[in-house]
This record gives structure tokens, sequence and C-alpha cells, in this order.
């Protein structure tokens, strides 16, 4: 060992270096792995909100239905709140006459439910 002041504390620098590169990297992979698995933590949730949406919308419609089956002639306003992603909902009458008129004029506010009608009917 060198006896020299000034190259005894050199080592011990550089050694603290090395030590806090070491540190810094292990802090930006724990960063980059918590960025990674909370993001998909958080598709996660959304999708499954979505999914849940989805469910009580279809539930609340079911029943809606099923108490109106029972009332004969009844009429009801009733409202719901669509899931995400959805901006209209068409129901089909697959036992409905096809008449041309009202299928143009279907075709021509709504090319996807046109399509969809004459798919189904």
């Amino acid at each position: 060992m060198s006896s020299n002041p000034r190259t005894r504390g050199t080592s011990n620098r550089r050694g603290m270096v090395f030590g806090m590169v070491f540190v810094y990297i292990l802090v930006g992979i724990t960063f980059a792995l918590v960025l990674i698995f909370g993001y998909q933590a958080i598709s996660g949730f959304l999708q499954s909100s979505e999914e849940v949406a989805f469910v009580q919308f279809k539930t609340d419609l079911e029943n809606s239905i099923k108490r109106l089956s029972t009332e004969y002639g009844s009429v009801r306003f009733e409202e719901y709140t669509t899931p995400l992603g959805y901006e209209r909902i068409c129901f089909v009458d697959l036992g409905y006459a096809n008449i041309s008129v009202e299928l143009d004029a279907l075709c021509f506010d709504d090319q996807y439910a046109c399509a969809v009608w004459i798919v189904a009917g």
C-alpha cells in the first residue's frame, strides 16, 4: 500500500462511484418494472370495468323485458346507460315483414343497422 495521502482516498472514491452507479441501475430497473406492472394492472382494471358495465346493462334490460312481458299492452319508458363504446342499440323483430320504404329509410339513417337487418332477414 502506498502511504501517499492523495492516493489513499482515490480508491475509496472510485468504490463509492461504482456503488452509486450500481444503485442507480437498480433504481432504474425497479422503476421500469413498477411502471410496466402498474400499466398492466390499470389496463386490466379498465377492461374488467367495461365488462361489468356491459353485464349490468344486459341485466337491467333483461329485467325490464321480463317485467313488461307480464303486463300485456302496457307501455313504459326506460332509460339505460349504455356501456362505453356503444352509441346505439338495435332491436330486430325477425318475424316482421321487410317493407322496402322502411328498409330504405333504415339504410339511409344507419348503414351498419341496414347490413345487420339484411343479413338477419
